[in-house]
């Protein structure tokens, strides 16, 4: 079973990014998180519902937000 909070070194490892970019798309208030003490974690689901809308936007001809 897939952990439901992840690391931002998680998610940049199984979306082929930089840690920086999710750290971006975070700071940046894309991709919701929490912070737990001095980490951060990522719920699963939103990951999912921003990699979902982020190809919508692609596939609508949007481009990268």
């Amino acid at each position: 079973m897939a952990p439901q909070y992840i690391a931002p070194d998680v998610v940049a490892a199984e979306i082929d990014m930089s840690t920086a970019a999710v750290l971006r798309w975070i700071r940046n208030g894309d991709l919701p998180a929490i912070k737990l003490g001095n980490r951060v974690r990522i719920h699963r689901a939103d990951l999912d519902a921003f990699l979902q809308k982020r190809r919508m936007n692609s596939a609508k001809g949007g481009g990268p937000r």
